[in-house]
């Protein structure tokens, strides 16, 4: 077996790098396929799925600025809060823990009478969480090496 195979994996870039990059690719495919009309569907099956709950909206709409600026901080969030902790479960947790809180703002945004249109923000999050995580497959994470050297 070459030294290649096996477990090793190329050592991180700074995380200063990879953060804002990895926040961005998903803003823009949020915003790619906000262009397209795409997020539409994803907006009309969340409005689909509440409106069987009971909870009624109104035809008010977010403010795009908030909307966009909100999942702007999701998606760096959740990309820092990723790298910056040691272990797969742990980063799969936070995603999956982001993803959920994310959606559940559907029922909050009914429940202020405004329709629950968050299809850029679970886009966003879903994108960024996803490439953080392929991300952190590939590349040794600095907290990664701390918990090894810790535990020795």
């Amino acid at each position: 077996m070459s030294e290649h195979e096996g477990k090793r994996r190329e050592p991180a870039i700074s995380l200063w790098v990879v953060v804002p990059v990895i926040g961005v690719l998903g803003i823009a495919l949020a915003g790619g396929l906000n262009f397209f009309r795409t997020i539409d569907h994803l907006n009309r099956l969340l409005g689909y799925l509440m409106e069987g709950s009971g909870l009624s909206g109104s035809e008010r709409l977010l403010n795009p600025w908030a909307l966009w600026l909100g999942s702007a901080v999701l998606a760096f969030g959740l990309t820092a809060a990723m790298l910056n902790v040691a272990g797969a479960w742990r980063r799969w947790f936070i995603l999956v823990l982001a993803l959920a809180l994310t959606v559940s703002w559907a029922p909050v945004l009914l429940l202020a009478s405004y329709k629950p249109e968050i299809g850029v923000a679970v886009i966003a999050v879903l994108w960024s969480g996803c490439c953080a995580m392929f991300y952190s497959f590939s590349h040794e994470m600095p907290a990664d090496v701390a918990e090894k050297n810790e535990s020795k």
